[in-house]
């Protein structure tokens, strides 16, 4: 992912490594008039959770944008540092599922397939879309999943096992832009935390405090004449950092673009879209709209499975069905939130890896 990156054993609940998608360098100071070029060659390379532990005096690189990789040879210091350090494993004539976000560029995979194959030495690669997993751990083959993580969030329609590409709309708004939001906010009340240790501070203070509101009139009523949204977070350095209207207004950003000059359509609005497309046969709509299954750390933001039902009726009432209730009713629109969905896509890689380990027909090979 953007963010992080999960890897596991076939068959397993939970992933054995969790690490962030991030290559580190230590910046030297000696040379006052070093560059950036300089440092790529003089400077030893910081990965995984040894990142948490860093001083601030680090270049950062990000390999992976948007829920795709954009510089492959960045990724394989990744990739080295978790098949020797994390999973301690032999890579040679192994298998290896890798999940990928929708939109994934065909020669971005082809190069990822040729490192895996030639650096790495599998034996056997399969790279799947997210949507498919997700409903895989659900016992899905048909459904709508909304995967927002921490860089991009996806709507996928999937019917009987295919992804239709075509209906699939994507925000490049998540969990980090909800964090930086957040941050943004801060600001205003007069907390500078912009430094890389104080970004973790923050992303744990969303992941702690912020919320998704029904109503945001009546959170700006309670915030103005009441003390019940005041929460106080401590900071490193003994700080009191008091949180109140910032708490519900920075996830807003999930449904409405615009607050941040970003644009398009907020996630209630990618949802009608994928199943209102023209492609999308009209006897798929309600089977889509059944099963709308949410996956991805942003979605477990508390009120958001809540909210989101809320305004999907809302557009399907006005746009369908011309403000009848009881037709809306009976259309049966259902939004699935399973409590581990955060870790439904691995789920789904999991089981999957492990029910086709023996048919090498589901596994692209070398020679193929």
């Amino acid at each position: 992912g953007t963010g992080y990156l999960k890897s596991g054993f076939s068959g397993t609940n939970f992933p054995s490594s969790v690490i962030p998608t991030i290559v580190g360098r230590r910046m030297s100071s000696e040379d006052p008039l070093f560059s950036l070029s300089d440092l790529r060659k003089k400077t030893d390379v910081i990965l995984g959770n040894q990142l948490e532990n860093a001083s601030n005096s680090i270049d950062l690189c990000f390999p992976v944008r948007d829920g795709i990789i954009s510089d492959q040879n960045q990724m394989n210091y990744i990739l080295d540092y978790l098949f020797s350090s994390e999973l301690k494993i032999n890579t040679e004539n192994a298998s290896i599922l890798v999940t990928e976000a929708a939109g994934n560029p065909t020669p971005s995979k082809i190069k990822l397939m040729r490192e895996l194959f030639e650096k790495y030495n599998f034996k056997r690669v399969k790279i799947v879309p997210q949507a498919i997993l997700t409903l895989f751990a659900r016992g899905l083959n048909s459904g709508l999943v909304l995967d927002s993580g921490d860089g991009v969030s996806h709507v996928m329609p999937v019917f009987d096992g295919y992804l239709l590409k075509s209906s699939v709309n994507r925000l490049n708004i998540a969990g980090s832009h909800v964090t930086k939001r957040l941050n943004d906010l801060l600001q205003l009340r007069g907390y500078n935390l912009y430094s890389e240790t104080d970004e973790v501070i923050v992303r744990n203070i969303k992941e702690e405090t912020c919320f998704v509101t029904t109503d945001i009139d009546k959170m700006n009523r309670l915030a103005d004449e009441t003390c019940s949204l005041r929460v106080e977070y401590k900071l490193r350095n003994g700080e009191i950092c008091v949180i109140e209207r910032e708490r519900y207004l920075a996830p807003e950003i999930l449904f409405n673009p615009d607050i941040i000059g970003s644009g398009g359509m907020g996630i209630h609005e990618m949802i009608y879209n994928s199943v209102y497309k023209k492609d999308v046969n009209i006897k798929n709509r309600k089977e889509l709209m059944n099963h709308i299954v949410l996956s991805g750390g942003t979605t477990m933001l508390r009120g958001l499975p809540t909210r989101l039902s809320k305004d999907v009726n809302d557009i399907m009432l006005k746009n369908v069905f011309d403000g009848s209730k009881e037709r809306l009713k009976d259309f049966k629109i259902r939004i699935e939130d399973p409590p581990g969905r955060k870790l439904l896509v691995y789920h789904g890689a999991s089981l999957l890896s492990k029910i086709i380990d023996r048919d090498d027909s589901q596994w692209k090979t070398k020679k193929m």
